[in-house]
């Protein structure tokens, strides 16, 4: 043991045992290299924390997706952290420094969700008394989180909400 063996067997040797030193020893030395991989890789900024490996390929991911200038879709039930991904991609990005604006697209009707998104000139409807510049002008270079967006409804979504 001394000398960097795993473990021991007593004879006579039990096939059972066998089995189950040779699982535990295979196990850990999943865990070691994981642990290892983990070492190389940097940990995006933000709120995510952990080491489990599919928590190494998701860093990897969103190292990948915030390097390049692209739309992302992020799929998730609600409450699954979806924004908190989408926020990591944006504060490990260059364009950290624009703008991150997230918009819960079920909590507003089409015609406002709208006027929020894309802005209005004044007078575009009963009420507008002053030109306002949507969400997508107000992020910029930055990111612009559409929260829930496929809830909305199919003639928002194919851009009939103003019909």
């Amino acid at each position: 043991m001394k000398s960097g063996a795993f473990d021991f067997l007593v004879k006579p040797v039990d096939p059972k045992a066998v089995q189950a030193l040779a699982d535990r020893c295979f196990r850990e030395r999943e865990l070691i290299e994981g642990a290892e991989a983990a070492e190389a890789v940097s940990v995006p900024r933000g709120r995510l924390v952990g080491r489990h490996p599919r928590m190494i390929e998701i860093y990897k991911t969103i190292g990948v997706l915030a390097a390049n200038r692209a739309t992302v879709l992020v799929r998730g039930e609600t409450g699954t952290g979806k924004e908190v991904i989408a926020r990591a991609i944006h504060e490990n990005s260059e364009h950290a420094s624009q703008p991150f604006i997230a918009v819960n697209c079920t909590a507003l009707t089409d015609t406002l969700l709208e006027s929020e998104l894309f802005g209005h000139v004044k007078g575009a409807f009963t009420g507008a008394t002053a030109a306002r510049r949507g969400y997508f002008e107000l992020a910029g270079k930055g990111t612009i989180f559409l929260d829930e967006i496929g809830d909305t409804s199919p003639d928002f979504q194919i851009g009939r909400a103003h019909v």
